[in-house]
């Protein structure tokens, strides 16, 4: 009986040894686990920085192309309305000529 209780007393001590460095493992993946996760999320976070960074570039850029396109638009109107000036002064001219030349 003797012999039985130190060998179940033994096995309870091995037992209880495997538990501890099972737990002591599950612990070490877990630090682990939580690691490779805040890798992660500082990668995704500066990925989103970045992606906001280029987001305020191509606002600025198309803010900028409005401008240009704005500026390009005034400068067309202008010069259309310059041309429509030099067409009214011409055809001005064209029928003064004429009543001239008729009235000769």
């Amino acid at each position: 009986v003797e012999n039985n209780w130190t060998r179940l007393r033994s096995e309870m001590g091995e037992e209880a040894e495997i538990r501890k460095a099972s737990i002591g493992e599950l612990r070490e993946d877990i630090a682990d686990a939580v690691k490779r996760l805040e890798r992660g999320r500082e990668v995704l976070v500066e990925h989103e920085r970045e992606r906001g960074g280029l987001v305020e570039q191509l606002k600025l850029g198309v803010s900028a192309e409005t401008m240009r396109l704005t500026a390009a638009l005034e400068e067309l109107r202008q010069q259309l309305s310059r041309e429509v000036l030099a067409r009214d002064e011409l055809q001005a001219g064209a029928r003064h000529s004429l009543k001239s030349g008729l009235a000769r």
